[in-house]
C-alpha cells in the first residue's frame, strides 16, 4: 500500500508533526514542531523527484513490453507468411511446422488453422484438414466460404487426375460448407466428362458424368442421350456397353434398346449368341416384348389331314385299316398325334386302343416308314393332326 506524503513526513520526522486537536476542532490540525523548514522542503523535493523517476521507469517498461509483444506478433505473422511461401513451392512439411508453431503460441489464429488445413489436404490428411477447417470456421465464420472453395478446388484436381471417389468426397465436404457450390461442381464435372467423351475416352467420361449427375440430376437425360446415340452408331458388339451406360442415367430409351438387341439376336444362327442378346434385351424390355420376337416353345400344328372311316370289327381285319401319316416323314419322334371323329374309333399303338370323339398320343416311333393306322365309323370323317413342340 502506498503512503501519503504527510504520513511519510511523520515517519521521517517523528514528534514534529502531530494531529492534536483533531477531535476538538472536527478536522485534522497538525502543530508544527520547531523544525528546520529547509529539511522538510528538501525531503519533499526528493520525494517528488523519486515519484517522477518511478513514473518514467514505468513508462519505459510499458514501452518495452509493447515493443516485445508487437515484435512477437510480427514474428508469428511472419511465420504464417513464410508458411504460405513454402506452400507455393510445395514444401508442405516446412509450412506445417511453422503453422503448428503459430497455433501453439496463438490458438485463436483462424488463418493459421485454415492454412494448416490446406497443407493437410495437399498431403492427403483429409481428416486432419476437416478438423482444422471446422475450428477455423468456429473462430471466424467468414472462413466457411473459403473452406468450401478450397474443397471444391482440390476436388476438381482429384477429378482431373481420375480419382473419382476421392473427388466425390471432397465435393461433398465443399457443399457442407457452401451448399451454393453444388451447381458449380456439377457443371465442372460435366465439362470434364464431355471433354473425355469427345476424345473417345468413354469410361473416363462416365466417371466424371456420374459425379455431375450426383450433384445435379438434370444432367442425367443429356448424358443418357449421348451414350444412347453412341450405342446406335456402334456395331452389334460394342453397342451393348454404350447402352448399359445410357441406362445408368435414364430409362427413356429402354424400349428402343431392347428391340434392337432382340433384332440382333434374331439374326444370329448360333443359339449361344441368340441367348446372349436376348438376355441383354431383358434388361430393358418386359418378357411379353421378348416373346413377340421370340415366342416361347409351344405345340404348333405342322400337318393336318382328313380321312374317311371304313368301319371296324374285332378281328383286326386289314380292310378296315385307314393308313394316315407316315412315321419319319410327316411324323417325327416326340410329335403329338391328335385324332378326332364323330363317335367311337380305334388307333394302333402296339395294339388297338379305343377312344370316343378325340385322343392325343405322343409318337415314340423312331423308325422311318410305316403308317399310323386308324379304324373309325364307316363313312365318317376322321381328322389327324400332327403337332410339334418348338
Amino acid at each position: 500500500m502506498s503512503l501519503s506524503l504527510l504520513e511519510l513526513l511523520r515517519l521521517q520526522f517523528p514528534g514534529h508533526f502531530s494531529d492534536n486537536g483533531r477531535k476538538a476542532h472536527g478536522a485534522s490540525s497538525f502543530q508544527e514542531s520547531p523544525l528546520n523548514s529547509k529539511r522538510v522542503n528538501a525531503y519533499i523535493c526528493s520525494y517528488c523527484q523519486m515519484k517522477q523517476k518511478v513514473f518514467l521507469l514505468s513508462s519505459v517498461l510499458m514501452s518495452l513490453l509493447f515493443i516485445a509483444v508487437s515484435s512477437a506478433n510480427a514474428t508469428l505473422k511472419n511465420d504464417v507468411e513464410q508458411a504460405r511461401k513454402f506452400m507455393q513451392t510445395g514444401r508442405y512439411p516446412h509450412a506445417i511446422n511453422l503453422l503448428k508453431k503459430r497455433i501453439n503460441l496463438k490458438p485463436t489464429d483462424a488463418e493459421a488453422r485454415f492454412q494448416l488445413g490446406i497443407c493437410y489436404i495437399k498431403t492427403g490428411n483429409f481428416r486432419g484438414a476437416d478438423d482444422l477447417f471446422g475450428r477455423a470456421v468456429r473462430l471466424n465464420p467468414k472462413y466457411g466460404y473459403q473452406v468450401g472453395m478450397q474443397y471444391m478446388k482440390t476436388g476438381s484436381e482429384e477429378l482431373e487426375n481420375g480419382h473419382i471417389g476421392k473427388s466425390r468426397i471432397l465435393f461433398q465436404k465443399a457443399v457442407q460448407y457452401q451448399p451454393d457450390l453444388k451447381e458449380g461442381i456439377a457443371k465442372k464435372a460435366f465439362s470434364q466428362g464431355k471433354r473425355f467423351f469427345d476424345q473417345g475416352q468413354y469410361q473416363a467420361a462416365d466417371g466424371r458424368f456420374s459425379v455431375a449427375n450426383s450433384f445435379n440430376g438434370s444432367f442425367g437425360n443429356e448424358i443418357c442421350d449421348m451414350y444412347f446415340e453412341l450405342g446406335n452408331s456402334a456395331d452389334d458388339t460394342r453397342c451393348i456397353d454404350f447402352y448399359l451406360l445410357a441406362n445408368c442415367y435414364c430409362n427413356t430409351h429402354n424400349e428402343e434398346i431392347g428391340l434392337r438387341l432382340l433384332q440382333i439376336a434374331k439374326r444370329h444362327s448360333s443359339k449361344e449368341w441368340r441367348d446372349k442378346y436376348k438376355s441383354e434385351a431383358a434388361r430393358y424390355v418386359k418378357k411379353e416384348t421378348i416373346e413377340t420376337v421370340f415366342p416361347p416353345p409351344s405345340w404348333k400344328t405342322v400337318h393336318a389331314s382328313t380321312y374317311i372311316g371304313k368301319g371296324y370289327d374285332n378281328n383286326n381285319s386289314p380292310r378296315y385299316h385307314v393308313s394316315t401319316v407316315e412315321f419319319g416323314n410327316l411324323v417325327k419322334f416326340g410329335d403329338k398325334i391328335i385324332v378326332q371323329t364323330d363317335g367311337t374309333f380305334r388307333i394302333w399303338d402296339a395294339g388297338w386302343d379305343e377312344y370316343i370323339y378325340r385322343c392325343e398320343t405322343i409318337s415314340r416311333n423312331r423308325a422311318t416308314g410305316g403308317y399310323f393306322y386308324v379304324e373309325g365309323p364307316k363313312d365318317k370323317k376322321i381328322t389327324v393332326i400332327i403337332q410339334r413342340y418348338y
